[in-house]
């Protein structure tokens, strides 16, 4: 077992189980992905499902992508790099 797979399992695991909100600052920023469907497709099943916008975010999804394309930079702090090395699937 991988010393993260081990930190999850001692750590994460029974921290969720408590089911209460725990801060936790990192020595390390690290990017993370944060994803709202309302409309996803499963393999399971091979249907799409829907679900309601429950933070009434699927009006201005819509008009943006009415819009041409605009690429916005963001900014990750000033010694923070992400390369395709540090890109691992979970």
């Amino acid at each position: 077992m991988n010393r993260i797979k081990s930190l999850v399992i001692m750590y994460l695991f029974p921290l969720i189980e408590t089911g209460k909100t725990k801060t936790v600052y990192l020595n390390k920023p690290i990017p993370v992905l944060l994803l709202y469907a309302t409309a996803f497709h499963t393999l399971d099943d091979d249907y799409v499902h829907f679900r309601n916008d429950v933070y009434d975010r699927d009006h201005a999804i819509l008009k943006e992508l009415q819009e041409p394309f605009k690429r916005k930079e963001r900014h990750l702090g000033e010694n923070y790099s992400l390369s395709h090395k540090e890109v691992h699937p979970i």
